[in-house]
């Protein structure tokens, strides 16, 4: 039949099930009513030939305008009238006044996933600037002396001193013009085109000084017929000097110190300088460079020095006297610094003035200043000052001036750590917090009292950042153990948050209440495999019940460690695996890929290793268990005995400690038969392992690889995007997401994506465990080591190292390292340390000298800085330290290895100081600027650009395939 609608029988059939049937029937032209006893009409907008049988509701037919129900006949009134039969009973319905109902309100969007589809051609992203530490805001003095604000007048006449571009032209040219020269900077000069009026007053102005020193050097000669001292000649000048100087403004106080003026040598050199916010006077020494400092040294020397000497004691007695009498105040304004800097070397110019009294507020400066000059006096005068300093702190103390007190002892005394115990005795946490940060005092102090002050999200970040967490721990535990649990639960997150799960593992495991909330790390962290999960699989025997522990821990020290993959010295030859014999089908991406099970570890000599050396520590709660758990290990141990290590090689004695911890909670009756182990070998062979990649090329290019965990392989294949691969060369995962290199975790469970994108670089982050990757950033930093801690990414930009953190949605800058004036070359780190080169100078002709730095990782302390002498550039440097020319071959470093690539093809891996190479690979064919490396906790992972790629753990091949 031929249907014009429909009568759905709502009560009958649901309003889901009704919304179903009148969506399968819409179109545009369709009116919906809802009829008084429930049920809806349905009007289509052009009639349907439908089965009354497999219609969704009661057909109509249209009969003269109307909506008739089979059977029925319309009247001649029931135009635009509905038709029907109700409870038995003929019924007509006007369509006109009827509720419409619109199925358009049914759907809800709240909840649906967007998917935005990408360009064809990949659009070059904006980098997105880092966040940069926020500055201290500036304390607003008028409001705490309770004075009024400043006119409209004097607001301009201050902006105008403040930034002379407000003000007159001709005094902004002149004040910038000058304000050139004491920076020493050709760049500081201004331009005869754009400035002409500064740069013809500063060309008359050289002009002007020069027939002034010309005629005092004519009429000295004259008056001593050609003889003048040299020495008064220079006093002359300098004198002169100082006093056109002294009648613009004095010298800032905190710029000066009293030093021995029997012996010349400096008793307390100053570290510091202007405390108050304004811009201070630079001594003529600073003004002038090393050789204004050798001139005001020999303006010291003579007959002028005693005036100078007389001037400074006066000032000196003149501020004894206002300590003593009381004049606390007066006496902090005018003070003077004292420091041992001259223990640290510095060579310190003496001080040709005397200070001017400080004009800002009297608490410790958050900012150090540069170093000053300092003032000759006596060694009593110096104990005397030290006296009274150490007095008038104690008296301001207890009269509750607490941020004087703070002051004379930070700024004074130079003891920033008893200001910081000031301020903690007096509940002032923020204030100690800022102080000890700033003067860079112990990580774990400064994280305690940001916690306590209320800032938990910066006491993380600092701990994080110094990898201070055990530590400030350590400090809480005794006198605040309720803040030092809260503070290991941040430990325990901090860790999760970057994937670190052996990390949140043993930073939760000393409190028993914390243990639970960690289970499912041990899960995720030993199915990531390797070190971590042998040495989280010790923690899971101990903790875990008996019937679920016992099977994987049966199977992983039942296993022969010796069935390496690789013979000593021979060829490994490729593994033949063919393109088409790989699985046609990827691993899911919700799939662990990460071995037989999620508890499974591979055994190998490091595995155990790691797994004995967690189990000595460890014990179950099980006596029985725990006895049968050391018999096993220990018995393992003894079947390993002289077994090849691999690269990270144990301690000396280190294996007969750990099988001696062992054998003690052993079967007493099994221990008796087992022998002590011997030492493992070192982690290579007779000669260094001979590795051909083959012959023939992969079918996708590599740009970068990494060897993880678990024996899979992760490949970056640049606009191809982004493979895993297991050991066999089958590929188990592939994202679309492009990728030119990557940046893995130390821990193996994440790791960053970084894409070319012209002058930027696009950075996704993966979690290898749930296969989830998520855009992250767009930076401007081109060069980035091959490694990070899984939080904070180190990169080099225009010469600079900066630190971003990546667990924040923007990048935030952590640390910044400036070797200014000459810019770092390049940077390398591991887990432990950190190592860049830099120029001593940037000169216009060449480049002579290189300096290395090395920090200690995590918290960037700084243990070495020095001058490499006659090291020319290009010269590479390892994570640790270990600087490699670059003379004849091709040099790659990363981590604590690096790769001499020689013109055929071939590549000789380098672990840490060594001179022996542990591994030979060849590349056929391959260009010297197509192979790349990598080394990652023991791990070496080679490959060529054609898609072939080798993995080595110690002396065995781990994987050998192509793409």
């Amino acid at each position: 039949m031929r249907a014009a609608g429909f009568l759905l029988d709502v009560p009958v059939l649901g309003r889901d099930e009704a919304a179903a049937r009148v969506l399968t029937l819409w179109d545009p032209a369709a009116r919906l009513y809802a009829l008084p006893d429930g049920r809806w009409l349905m009007r289509l907008g052009a009639e349907r030939v439908v089965r009354a049988e497999h219609a969704p509701g009661t057909p109509l037919c249209g009969i003269d305008q109307a909506l008739v129900e089979p059977g029925l006949r319309p009247g001649p009134g029931d135009r635009g009238y509905l038709v029907g039969r109700s409870g038995g009973r003929r019924v007509t319905v006007a369509l006109a006044g009827l509720p419409v109902l619109t199925p358009a309100s049914w759907l809800r969007v709240e909840g649906l996933p967007i998917r935005r589809l990408p360009a064809l051609d990949a659009v070059e992203a904006r980098p997105e600037a880092p966040i940069e530490p926020a500055p201290e805001a500036a304390s607003d003095l008028r409001a705490r002396a309770g004075v009024g604000r400043r006119d409209e007048r004097a607001e301009r006449v201050a902006a105008e001193l403040a930034n002379p571009r407000v003000g007159g032209r001709g005094s902004a040219r002149f004040g910038r013009a000058f304000a050139g020269f004491g920076r020493g900077s050709a760049r500081s000069l201004p331009h005869a085109g754009r400035e002409p009026f500064a740069f013809l007053g500063i060309v008359a102005s050289v002009g002007v000084l020069a027939l002034v020193v010309g005629g005092a050097v004519a009429v000295l000669g004259t008056v001593t017929d050609g003889r003048a001292p040299t020495a008064l000649l220079g006093a002359v000048l300098v004198s002169a000097a100082l006093l056109w100087r002294r009648r613009s403004r004095g010298a800032p106080a905190g710029r000066y110190t009293t030093a021995d003026r029997g012996t010349g040598k400096a008793e307390a050199p100053l570290v510091g300088g202007s405390r108050d916010g304004t811009r201070p006077r630079r001594p003529l020494a600073r003004l002038l460079g090393a050789p204004g400092a050798r001139l005001a040294e020999l303006l010291m020397r003579s007959p002028m020095a005693r005036l100078v000497a007389d001037r400074q004691e006066r000032y000196l007695r003149d501020l004894a006297r206002q300590f003593e009498r009381g004049r606390y105040h007066e006496g902090l304004r005018n003070g003077i610094a004292l420091s041992e800097a001259s223990a640290e070397g510095r060579r310190v110019p003496p001080a040709l003035g005397v200070p001017r009294p400080r004009t800002g507020d009297l608490r410790p400066a958050v900012r150090v200043g540069p170093v000053g000059a300092a003032l000759r006096a006596e060694p009593a005068m110096f104990a005397r000052l030290r006296v009274l300093y150490t007095d008038a702190a104690e008296r301001l103390e207890r009269d509750d001036r607490i941020d004087e007190a703070a002051f004379a002892l930070a700024d004074l005394l130079g003891s920033p750590d008893a200001a910081v115990a000031l301020y903690t005795r007096h509940g002032r946490f923020r204030e100690a917090a800022e102080l000890a940060e700033s003067r860079m005092a112990a990580p774990d102090l400064v994280v305690g009292l940001w916690w306590r002050a209320g800032e938990r999200e910066r006491a993380v970040r600092h701990a994080r950042l110094h990898g201070a967490f055990a530590t400030a721990i350590g400090r809480l535990t005794p006198t605040d153990p309720q803040t030092a649990a809260a503070l290991r639960a941040e430990w325990v997150a901090a860790c999760r948050a970057i994937g670190d799960h052996l990390g949140a593992v043993e930073a939760a495991w000393p409190d028993r209440d914390l243990r639970p909330a960690v289970a499912a790390d041990v899960t995720a962290g030993i199915a990531l495999g390797g070190t971590t999960g042998a040495r989280l699989l010790a923690y899971l025997a101990t903790e875990a019940p008996v019937e679920q522990a016992r099977p994987a821990v049966v199977a992983f020290l039942d296993a022969d460690v010796g069935a390496d993959v690789g013979a000593g010295g021979a060829e490994a030859r490729d593994s033949g695996v063919e393109p088409g014999d790989r699985a046609s089908t990827t691993e899911s991406a919700a799939g662990s890929g990460a071995g037989s099970g999620p508890i499974a570890v591979r055994a190998d000599r490091t595995a155990l290793d790691t797994f004995t050396s967690a189990l000595a520590e460890l014990s179950a709660a099980d006596p029985a268990w725990d006895r049968e758990l050391a018999t096993l290990a220990a018995r393992a141990l003894a079947r390993a005995s002289g077994r090849p290590a691999g690269m990270i090689a144990a301690p000396p004695g280190s294996v007969r400690r750990r099988f001696d911890a062992l054998r003690v909670r052993a079967d007493p009756l099994a221990a008796v038969d087992l022998r002590p182990p011997e030492e493992p070998g070192r982690g290579r062979r007779d000669g260094p392992v001979a590795v051909t990649a083959g012959d023939l090329p992969g079918r996708v290019s590599v740009r970068s690889a990494a060897a993880l965990p678990d024996g899979t392989v992760l490949v970056a294949c640049g606009a191809a995007g982004t493979r895993l691969f297991g050991p066999d060369g089958r590929e188990r995962v592939r994202w679309d997401v492009p990728a030119h290199g990557i940046v893995l975790a130390d821990h193996g469970a994440v790791a960053l994506l970084v894409a070319e994108r012209g002058v930027s670089r696009d950075i996704h982050r993966l979690e290898v465990l749930t296969r989830r990757i998520r855009h992250w950033a767009t930076v401007s930093a081109r060069e980035f080591p091959d490694s990070f801690d899984g939080a904070h990414l180190v990169t080099l930009d225009q010469g600079v190292i900066t630190v971003l953190d990546t667990t924040t949605p923007r990048p935030r800058v952590v640390w910044r390292e400036d070797a200014a004036p000459a810019p770092f070359l390049g940077v390398t780190r591991t887990a432990t340390s950190c190592a860049a080169l830099a120029q001593t100078r940037e000169g216009a002709e060449r480049m002579t000298e290189l300096v290395k730095w090395r920090w200690d990782m995590p918290g960037w302390t700084l243990r070495e800085r020095s001058i490499l002498e006659g090291a020319m550039p290009p010269s590479l440097v390892t994570g640790t330290g270990v600087v490699v020319p670059t003379v004849f071959e091709a040099v790659l470093v990363s981590g604590d290895a690096h790769l001499l690539v020689s013109s055929e093809g071939s590549a000789s891996v380098y672990p840490g100081t060594d001179t022996d190479a542990i591994a030979d690979i060849a590349f056929p064919g391959a260009a010297p600027d197509t192979i790349g490396f990598r080394e990652h906790a023991g791990r070496i992972t080679a490959w060529d650009r054609s898609g072939r790629i080798v993995v080595l753990d110690g002396p065995s091949v781990r994987a050998l395939f192509r793409t």
